[in-house]
């Protein structure tokens, strides 16, 4: 298994670490791909809330830190770089603004642990991403923060690495639900032809089409309504990325549906999979 996912990691430049709830393993995992070369090349590190610290700031618990190895592109507030034990070089800044300081990109110039508190809004992270590369990083990674799924939009990573477990629900039939709910959406089929937006209702769009394009996120408020009337019957519902579609949502459900099952495991969210049979209300993912 481990393999197959190291396989899946390394042919992607950028990747977002998102978790279905707080401790459910971002930092650990991160810490598991940094360690011993796992990922090939020069890697880009930043977080979108704040990582590293050895006690978690909310819950007071003991939190793993991040070990980073020589080279590694970091970037992070400048009120962070104290609180390191590695030897860094400045590169650039960025011009960020966060509550402990502006972003500046730093090279890791020994081995040793560090702390990241990065950007916090989507244009920013491909900002970082995209100075990552220009500085010469072979791969970009974003350590991501509680209940931020717009880090699965296709415009901030190509791959996504779910982090679950107990921690999510006392419930373990409920954790393994809910992730298997998240992990189909994330891999919606990506579709071949852009239908047209629905810029005067979902409702109407599909009446006239057989198909439509949702111009933003889809919330219960509007697909159930769907769902009940019929309409979605035999057509097809686009939206531009996955972290458009509810992640856990019990309104649809009630109505009977269920995101399309792909026909196995897929490398990201930008992957293409074909679409399953049988289904009789077809939602796809536009690469946007």
């Amino acid at each position: 298994m481990s393999s197959q996912l190291l396989e899946i990691l390394n042919g992607v430049k950028t990747m977002s670490i998102v978790g279905m709830c707080k401790n459910a393993g971002k930092t650990t995992m991160l810490n598991w791909m940094l360690h011993h070369d796992r990922l090939r090349g020069t890697l880009g590190l930043t977080s979108i809330g704040r990582d590293g610290e050895s006690t978690d700031v909310v819950t007071g618990t003991e939190k793993p830190g991040i070990f980073v190895r020589e080279g590694t592109l970091i970037a992070t507030a400048r009120d962070m770089l104290r609180l390191g034990d590695v030897t860094t070089e400045i590169l650039a800044t960025t011009g960020i603004p966060t509550p402990l300081g502006e972003v500046v990109i730093l090279r890791a110039r020994s081995a040793g642990n560090v702390q990241l508190a990065g950007p916090s809004i989507t244009s920013q992270l491909r900002e970082v991403s995209r100075m990552f590369f220009e500085l010469g990083a072979d791969k970009s990674i974003i350590d991501g923060a509680l209940g931020r799924k717009s880090l699965g939009a296709r415009a901030v990573a190509e791959g996504v690495v779910l982090c679950t477990g107990a921690s999510y629900h006392m419930s373990m039939e409920k954790v393994v639900a809910d992730t298997a709910n998240i992990y189909r959406i994330m891999n919606l089929p990506k579709a071949e032809t852009l239908p047209p937006e629905a810029e005067e209702g979902l409702e109407k769009c599909l009446k006239e089409h057989g198909e439509a394009l949702a111009p933003g996120a889809l919330t219960d408020s509007m697909v159930v309504p769907l769902l009940r009337s019929g309409v979605l019957r035999g057509g097809r519902l686009v939206v531009k990325d996955p972290s458009r579609v509810p992640w856990i949502s019990s309104g649809p459900a009630r109505c009977g549906w269920k995101p399309p099952r792909p026909p196995g495991p897929c490398a990201s969210p930008s992957t293409p999979c074909p679409p399953t049979g049988g289904n009789s209300t077809r939602t796809s993912s536009w690469p946007g």
